[in-house]
């Protein structure tokens, strides 16, 4: 099962689940709530401040919260709904890597101010085996 795609312009959601999330009924129960955010959560990186928005809907879950759908949960639900199926293309970081009869490198970078600056380096020499 593939939940996002990953292509040279970075990651997507994966067409197939949005419109799981497109289809999804409003809750009725606490169980269909659960439902809803475990699928959310799964995408949670797709979604700027997602604990925010999110928030009302887990108020819900809380031990001995009483179920009531109202404005305040329909809102979250239906801003959650919305930034999922509109999703933006997460960048992939440079990762570039170099291998030698040694050892092996590889640097993690970002363009900062125009300039490809290292965030972290790993390296390893290899075993006589």
């Amino acid at each position: 099962m593939i939940f996002w795609d990953t292509s040279c312009r970075g990651i997507k959601i994966n067409e197939r689940k949005i419109d799981a999330v497109i289809c999804w009924p409003v809750p009725t129960k606490l169980r269909e709530v659960r439902g809803f955010l475990g699928l959310c959560g799964y995408y949670r990186r797709f979604v700027h401040n997602f604990f925010e928005v999110a928030a009302p809907l887990h108020a819900m879950t809380k031990k001995n919260a009483v179920f009531r759908w109202t404005v305040n949960c329909q809102t979250p639900f239906d801003t959650l709904k919305d930034k999922l199926t509109k999703a933006p293309v997460l960048a992939l970081p440079q990762l570039d890597t170099d291998a030698s009869g040694r050892g092996i490198g590889t640097v993690l970078s970002q363009v900062q101010d125009g300039e490809d600056k290292g965030i972290s380096y790993v390296d390893r020499l290899f075993s006589t085996a």
